[in-house]
């Protein structure tokens, strides 16, 4: 038997694997309960570090389901999520991985400091969040503020004759 067919079976298997733990992650706060054990945490935290994409955002979004369960989230937070998901908001994890990614990280990271505030609020400015947090806020404010063509210049310019039309277009 070839490593080729093994190899392509591993990567069904893990495919399947990680669909599963994305249903799971979606299901009632029991279920979440089961899968937030140490041990279960600890592994799903690794795979964020060494899945290449799809999987990667599977991963990032089973993560960000847990933490929509108020119930979990001390265990999510001993576990040291926070720390591993404070490198995904970089420039460099985003071009590696993709703003998805980048976006399932932001939400988890939200979803856990949204229920304790003080705690997880601190956890997350000395694990260097904060910079992040500015780069996207600064992106924000100069994408609302990059020009735009203004709705009456466009109709004026659609009403115009075609002779005026000719004239703008050629500067000869």
């Amino acid at each position: 038997m070839s490593a080729l067919p093994l190899a392509s079976q591993n990567e069904a298997l893990l495919e399947r694997c990680l669909e599963l733990l994305l249903v799971l992650s979606a299901c009632d706060g029991v279920v979440k309960g089961w899968m937030c054990s140490k041990d279960n945490l600890q592994q799903l935290l690794d795979l964020t570090q060494r899945l290449p994409m799809p999987g990667l955002l599977k991963v990032t979004r089973t993560v960000r389901l847990l933490t929509s369960e108020p119930s979990v989230l001390p265990a999510i937070k001993e576990s040291g999520a926070i720390g591993q998901l404070v490198p995904f908001l970089s420039r460099e994890r985003e071009a590696a991985s993709g703003q998805a990614v980048v976006l399932e990280a932001l939400q988890a990271l939200y979803n856990i400091c949204k229920f304790n505030r003080r705690v997880h609020l601190e956890v997350a400015a000395t694990g260097g969040i904060v910079p992040h947090l500015c780069r996207f806020a600064s992106e924000a404010v100069s994408a609302h503020h990059a020009p735009r063509p203004a709705p009456a210049a466009a109709a004026a310019s659609s009403s115009a004759s075609p002779a005026a039309a000719d004239a703008l277009a050629d500067p000869a």
